[in-house]
């Protein structure tokens, strides 16, 4: 698989109005970070994902418009 063209998805969660979605290094640090409206989102070719390394998706969904 060419990670630069790795789509994710995941399920509605009920009254989010988006969802943040994060790909972090195994030492924590953020590579990128975009806030999706929908539930689905693919990975920005431009992103630099290192050949081996190991890295972890997080998505956050939030019920309520009024977090920042």
């Amino acid at each position: 698989m060419d990670a630069r063209r790795a789509e994710f998805r995941w399920t509605t969660v009920a009254g989010s109005p988006y969802y943040d979605v994060r790909i972090v290094t195994d030492d924590g640090a953020v590579v990128v970070r975009e806030r999706v409206t929908g539930t689905a989102w693919q990975l920005p070719a431009q992103v630099p994902l290192r050949p081996g390394a190991e890295y972890f998706v997080h998505v956050e969904a939030y019920p309520s418009a009024t977090r920042p």
